[in-house]
């Protein structure tokens, strides 16, 4: 729920973002700006996922 919840706080708050860009015609600039935003997050996110598959491969499952 938590995290549903975070992202619906980033999406309000990239939707407001955009709305004030949209008006004060700085839009090329900020979609730069989003478009690096989001390769960074892209680049983490894999990150994390590499990590967490091998931290996975690392711990044994336990079978019941």
């Amino acid at each position: 729920m938590e995290d549903r919840l975070a992202a619906l706080e980033l999406q309000h708050k990239s939707l407001q973002e955009l709305m004030t860009t949209l008006k004060d015609g700085r839009g090329a600039v900020k979609v730069r700006e989003w478009h690096g935003k989001m390769d960074a997050i892209r680049l983490e996110e894999l990150k994390h996922r590499r990590h967490i598959t091998k931290l996975q491969q690392q711990v044994p499952l336990a079978t019941t």
